[in-house]
């Protein structure tokens, strides 16, 4: 592997114009090449989030502490994860899943105690939804036995999801100081959660 610091996020960059050109002309399945192509050299990297808080770890080390690093701005990878939100449905394989680690690997509900600003909400609210996608995804394809295998840990995430994100919409809308400026109603009663949870990650964008 190349030591210039740069060169993965440079690779990672040309996967994504060449995923906007083929999208541009119709062409799903070459575009999810590219987004494959993208994921597998993130995966490489070995991207993951802080420990100590939601943001992503902009710099990786190779071969042990001593190896070359390397750095990636985090809205790339951002954008490969947005991306793999709804590919994963039509033919992604190996999807970056550090965020359902990272959601079901420890207690999830210290990043919602408090929200500061809508923008540390919606952070808080990204790997949650990463997590739902590559849930939701892998059980939609899964077969019969693979469920009947699984069931346990099924049984495990489905309702500690419902729970995650129930207790979002409970602090993020019940925070009126901080969603004042939002332009989608708190209070209309009629919003399903799911409808509420999309405009609130829509707003402000």
């Amino acid at each position: 592997m190349s030591q210039d610091p740069q060169l993965q996020e440079v690779i990672l960059v040309c996967c994504l114009l060449f995923v906007i050109c083929e999208l541009l002309h119709g062409n799903r399945n070459r575009a999810n090449f590219h987004i494959q192509g993208g994921l597998q050299i993130s995966h490489v990297m070995k991207i993951q989030r802080q420990i100590t808080g939601l943001e992503l770890c902009q710099e990786t080390a190779f071969a042990g502490p001593s190896g070359p690093r390397f750095s990636v701005e985090s809205c790339v990878v951002e954008m490969f994860l947005k991306l793999q939100e709804s590919s994963v449905f039509y033919g992604t394989e190996n999807p970056l899943d550090f965020d359902s680690h990272f959601v079901f690997g420890q207690p999830y509900d210290k990043y919602m105690q408090h929200f500061q600003s809508l923008g540390h909400a919606k952070q808080v609210l990204k790997p949650l939804t990463q997590a739902n996608f590559l849930f939701t995804a892998l059980y939609l394809k899964a077969s019969d036995n693979y469920i009947r295998e699984d069931y346990a840990s099924l049984q495990h995430r489905q309702p500690l999801l419902l729970s995650y994100f129930h207790r979002f919409l409970v602090y993020a809308c019940g925070d009126y100081s901080m969603m004042s400026n939002c332009r989608f109603p708190i209070s209309n009663e009629r919003l399903l959660p799911t409808d509420t949870i999309y405009r609130f990650t829509t707003s402000q964008s």
